[in-house]
């Protein structure tokens, strides 16, 4: 799953989807719309709308969140976004983090499986976001 323990929670919410975020909204927790976007980002997904027939294809969903689940899209097919802006900003986070804890670029980029100038270039851009704020 992604990791989030370090990003505020209205950070990560507005990097989520506005198609997920309108349906779904304050309904559904972060923690399981994530969940959503990391297991079944990109498909389409049918939601029972009986939750006693939802606990074995929502695994990673509390009780309360496959109630709600349910209850807004329940008997409809649910288009689940892949979420790509917010994995890269986490992905980017990571590599930050990394970096932080004194990682060396060259480390980072075999750990990540990425190049050195991806690394860099990452790292540049969190830069000039910060500046920008």
């Amino acid at each position: 799953m992604f990791e989030t323990a370090s990003i505020p929670e209205e950070k990560l919410r507005s990097l989520l989807p506005k198609g997920i975020k309108s349906v779904l909204g304050e309904r559904v927790s972060l923690s399981g719309i994530l969940w959503l976007i990391n297991t079944h980002g990109g498909t389409s997904v049918f939601i029972p709308g009986n939750p006693s027939h939802s606990s074995t294809r929502f695994t990673g969903l509390s009780t309360a969140d496959i109630h709600q689940l349910c209850e807004v899209a329940g008997g409809t097919s649910l288009e689940i976004p892949s979420g790509e802006r917010i994995k890269k900003y986490l992905f980017a986070k990571r590599v930050e983090k990394m970096r932080g804890d004194g990682v060396s670029e060259r480390e980072v980029a075999i750990t990540l499986g990425i190049s050195q100038r991806s690394v860099r270039r990452i790292l540049n851009r969190l830069a000039t976001n910060k500046q920008q704020a």
